[in-house]
């Protein structure tokens, strides 16, 4: 990329326009940018790069900052930019969103940024984002590439060059995108974490499965049972002590199972003898019964015969009514006619008068939606640019949100590492409590241990025996037997002090491994926070971040509210015109709709006056031939016969009816006696309440039994199930720790917590790569400047192996063949090698960027710390790198450089305000 034009306007200190043709500096070699302090000599990259890219170079500089402050309020800011990039010539031009004067009236304005890019085919590019892409696509690289491969700038020479390890890291993780080696790191140590974690959780388990053995209270495994659950016996002998319980249980179960069986047969037996004697009495029972219904059913069928012979006398009488409701129903449909008619005179004069109204309300309406159209559009007008500036403002608050995630995380951060101190400080307590358990606890064990042994005498003695031999000295005679004192420790009261003393110092060493993982993490943590801090606040200690973070979360909010109402305003207008470019041609539509609508019922009113009169007609004809005012009377009249009729035929029925269920249960009621009758004959007499006392002996001990069954099948299942868990998690912990191994090791490999090697982590050492490339090319210019006196050199041994390593810089003097710190060198030396390496690490990043060429670059002050001779080899060096058609300009006040380079562009500061610049060649 070559600049061939640069227009700026009313941009950074130049109050007017001015044009820079810089394609008079030539293709090639050195030219320099001179002038007053402060008068913009800086701001020639800054237009260069804000055209290109719609961002100044440097980062402490602000887009909307860009308006001259001595430019004309009619003055527009702009900057437009002419390159040529591989033999084709791109024109770009941008300007920043400003506040301006109105064209009408009085007051400001906000001048909303805009960006164009033309090509050499013709194409012309007028949205932001579309030229952003574009300019990036022509060039392949975005503006960090470029401002880090065009611009060695302004205070950022010895950055890199004095770096620690750890500052470099950050810088290279940035500039060739070590980031997933960083992940790979940490997610090494979360699954190391993860697994640790799984292995303490499947130990716990397999705890708490020990703990919900049952067995019963007399059982000699109960000990047995007790020891494991308190942890005195190998987790691998357990699964064998479950399987001894649940053979016992499985025997003991089907023991039960056979009594339980012999019980059901009893039970069966005598149940069936009760039955017997209930079904007896149950039959006696409903014979009583049946011989009383069945008297009372016969004088039923008298009556019932009595009703129907008088209900069939009134057949004769049915028969006239039916041929009169008849005769009724034949006239029916002209009295359905007649109201028809009348209905739909009615609804006809209804309508008549709705079209009437239909027909006004419709010319209103046409009138006023012609009117309303014609506003629409000229609203649509007016917000045509909503859309742009719905995207300037969804940006303004995109940025906003990202810079408050950022300061949040921080933020969240400080609340964990402060829940982190107090738990430091919580478990150290616990640690301090617990040691002094297991100190008081081994001290009780050994006073009882010294107590016991020295008693041994005593125990000895009382098993002595006159004429027996003593086991120590033969003697058949025990005169004086030593004697026992009552205060001697039991062997059993011993044992128990010892595992007191033992689980003591267990819990005492958990706290103090708890207490110092804390500690670990809280200062880890804590760190972290610092150098985020550091990155995003500038804070130069932790106490102090919470302050500068409070503050930066406040102008946040603030810059975030009117981001938030802008944002909302721009939305509200889209949506408007969105909505309108719906609407018109609905609205048009409906327009066109309504007009045939008004024609259409003009049309319709005529038509059905004629309808109305010939209705009229009919109905006036039909009154003079029915003889009942309405349907309504005439069907009155009929309903009226017809029921008399229904009544008559419904007597007759029920008659008929009552009849025959009487016959029916009079048949019925004398079967059900003869069935009674003989079920009884020569039935045997059973006694019922000495069965139920039989039956209530035998239920009881079944009930006990049952118990007994459910007892032993909880404690089988629950065993059964546990046995099969503790299985299970035993060889899950062991596929678990068998991982954990592995992985540890790669997570001390990968953050380089190898014992006995240096720290370097796996990130840090793929950055040592770019690192070592990086020197290389910056040796070439160092040899130069310096009459091959010094050479860079990465550190290759640590000083120590404690904190990271492996991008520290030496340097080598070839004067004396000594090997040094970079940190001393003189001012003049610490520029050219800072130089040398900014020019190094350029070619590293264009490289990366896939070999793009870069036709013109820029290195800005520095030069002022340098001696005559050192002055000359720099600009040596710097006219190598100028060498074949690249061309570097060198920004600096430098008096004896405007000597020794005549290409010049001249900056100057303006008495009315402001600043100029012209090239001298």
């Amino acid at each position: 990329m070559r600049p061939i034009t640069l227009r700026m306007s009313a941009f950074g200190p130049y109050a007017g326009e001015i044009t820079l043709q810089l394609d008079q500096l030539g293709t090639s070699g050195l030219y320099l940018i001179t002038g007053d302090t402060g008068a913009g000599k800086t701001t020639i990259f800054d237009g260069i790069t804000y055209a290109l890219f719609g961002e100044p170079s440097g980062s402490s500089r602000e887009v909307n900052a860009f308006r001259s402050k001595y430019a004309d309020p009619q003055t527009p800011t702009e900057v437009e930019l002419t390159f040529d990039y591989a033999g084709k010539r791109y024109t770009v031009k941008r300007n920043p969103e400003y506040e301006r004067p109105k064209t009408k009236g009085e007051g400001t304005t906000k001048q909303t940024a805009s960006a164009e890019l033309i090509c050499p085919d013709g194409r012309v590019f007028t949205k932001k984002k579309e030229v952003d892409a574009a300019v990036e696509e022509i060039l392949g690289i975005n503006r960090n590439q470029f401002t880090q491969i065009a611009m060695i700038a302004q205070g950022d020479f010895q950055k890199l060059l004095l770096a620690s390890t750890e500052e470099r890291q950050k810088i290279f993780q940035k500039l060739f995108h070590t980031q997933n080696f960083s992940r790979l790191q940490h997610e090494l140590g979360e699954e190391a974490k993860r697994l640790r974690d799984g292995r303490e959780e499947y130990r716990l388990s397999i705890d708490q499965y020990i703990g919900g053995i049952l067995v019963s209270e007399d059982n000699v495994l109960a000990i047995e049972v007790e020891k494991a659950k308190a942890g005195s016996m190998m987790m691998e002998d357990v699964p064998g002590l479950v399987e001894k319980l649940l053979a016992e249980d499985t025997a003991e179960n089907a023991e039960a199972v056979k009594a339980a069986a012999r019980l059901e047969e009893e039970r069966e037996r005598i149940s069936g003898q009760i039955t017997k004697a209930v079904n007896q009495q149950e039959i006696r029972d409903a014979l009583a019964k049946n011989r009383a219904d069945l008297a009372a059913e016969e004088e039923k069928r008298k009556e019932a015969d009595t009703a129907l012979k008088e209900a069939r006398g009134r057949e004769e009488e049915s028969k006239a009514l039916g041929m009169e409701a008849a005769a009724i129903n034949a006239e029916l449909p002209d009295y359905e006619e007649r109201d028809r008619k009348k209905t739909e005179f009615d609804e006809m004069t209804k309508r008549l008068a709705d079209l009437d109204g239909q027909i006004k309300q419709k010319s209103d309406e046409e009138k006023e939606l012609r009117h309303s159209v014609e506003q629409m559009k000229q609203e649509q007008k007016d917000l045509s640019n909503a859309g742009e500036v719905k995207a300037r403002a969804e940006a303004a608050q995109t940025e906003t949100e990202n810079k408050k995630k950022t300061l949040d995380a921080l933020r969240e951060s400080m609340e964990d590492i402060a829940d982190l101190e107090g738990q430091v400080a919580e478990a150290q307590e616990k640690y301090r409590k617990r040691s002094e358990d297991a100190q008081k606890a081994r001290h009780d064990y050994e006073q009882k241990q010294k107590a016991y042994l020295d008693e041994q005498a005593g125990v000895l003695a009382e098993t002595l025996k006159d004429g027996e031999p003593c086991p120590v000295c033969g003697s058949r005679e025990h005169p004086h037997p030593a004697e026992k004192s009552a205060e001697a420790p039991t062997k059993a009261q011993l044992e128990q002090s010892k595992k007191a003393a033992e689980q003591a110092e267990k819990k005492a060493a958990k706290a103090s491994e708890d207490a110092g993982a804390l500690r670990i993490r809280y200062e880890t943590q804590r760190e972290t926070a610092v150098k985020t801090a550091q990155e995003l606040l500038g804070a130069d200690a932790f106490e102090n971040i919470a302050a500068q973070l409070a503050q930066q979360l406040g102008a946040l909010a603030a810059e975030q509210k009117l981001n938030d109402a802008a944002l909302a305003d721009a939305v509200k207008h889209l949506e408007r015109k969105e909505h309108l470019d719906e609407q018109i041609p609905a609205e048009e539509e409906k327009l066109s709709t309504l007009q045939k609508e008004l024609l259409d019922l003009r049309t319709e009113s005529t038509s059905r006056q004629a309808d109305q009169k010939n209705t009229q007609a009919r109905i006036a004809e039909l009154d003079g031939k029915l003889r009942f005012a309405s349907e309504d009377e005439a069907l009155k009249a009929k309903a009226q016969k017809e029921n008399t009729q229904a009544e008559i035929s419904r007597a007759i029925e029920n008659a008929q009816d009552a009849l025959a269920q009487a016959d029916k249960r009079v048949s019925e009621l004398t079967g059900q006696v003869q069935q009674g009758q003989e079920q009884l004959k020569d039935a045997p007499v059973i006694d019922l309440e000495a069965l139920k006392a039989q039956q209530e002996a035998v239920r009881g001990e079944k009930s006990r039994l049952d118990q007994k069954l459910l007892t032993l099948h909880t404690r089988l299942e629950t065993n059964r199930s546990i046995l099969e868990n503790i299985q299970k998690k035993q060889e899950e912990i062991s596929a678990v720790e068998q991982k954990y191994v592995w992985v540890k090791a790669l997570d001390d490999t990968a953050r380089g917590n190898v014992s006995g090697k240096e720290k370097i982590m796996l990130e840090t050492y793929i950055q040592m790569t770019y690192f070592d490339r990086i020197i290389v090319k910056a040796n070439r210019r160092l040899l130069t400047m310096t009459g091959n006196q010094y050479e860079l050199k990465r550190r290759e041994v640590a000083g120590n192996n404690r904190s990271q390593s492996g991008l520290d810089l030496d340097v080598i003097d070839h004067h004396n063949g000594s090997v040094r710190s970079v940190t001393t060198l003189s001012g003049g030396e610490t520029f050219m090698a800072s130089l040398s390496l900014a020019l190094g690490l350029a070619d590293e990043i264009q490289s990366s960027a896939g070999g793009i060429r870069l036709d013109t670059m820029f290195v800005d002050e520095g030069f002022g710390s340098l001696d005559e001779e050192s002055l000359q080899q720099a600009l040596h060096a710097l006219s190598d790198l100028a060498e074949g058609s690249r061309l570097v300009g060198i920004i600096s006040h430098v008096s004896d450089l405007k000597e020794k380079i005549d290409r010049q562009i001249i900056v100057r500061k303006e008495r009315a305000g402001g600043s100029r610049a012209e090239i001298v060649v």
